[in-house]
């Protein structure tokens, strides 16, 4: 079997959104929120639901605690996978002994 040459795509994807990538998607700022909201509750963490999320021109601010770093980085990388999501601001702060939402 030959090998092709050339490819259609490119084999090493930079993982930033090139320009105008998420075009189609509404910019609304209470919209992106409610869906990050919403992929962080269906997570089945309960600590991730008491996080505080504001947005602003894509950029997502997480505040909060939890209990493990699991947690917080669990919640960052599901807010990156939010479409419209540009960046993430961690201001979570983990609390081991803190009893957040069982």
């Amino acid at each position: 079997m030959k090998r092709p040459t050339s490819y259609p795509f490119p084999l090493h994807q930079d993982h930033a959104l090139p320009a105008g990538a998420d075009e189609g998607v509404p910019a609304c700022g209470t919209d992106l929120k409610r869906r990050v909201v919403n992929f962080l509750a269906t997570r089945n963490r309960p600590a991730l639901r008491q996080l505080e999320v504001e947005v602003e021109g894509g950029v997502v601010m997480l505040r909060g605690r939890v209990r493990s770093f699991y947690d917080k980085q669990l919640a960052q990388t599901c807010c990156g996978r939010v479409a419209g999501v540009r960046q993430v601001i961690d201001g979570i702060d983990v609390v081991p002994e803190l009893m957040v939402g069982n």
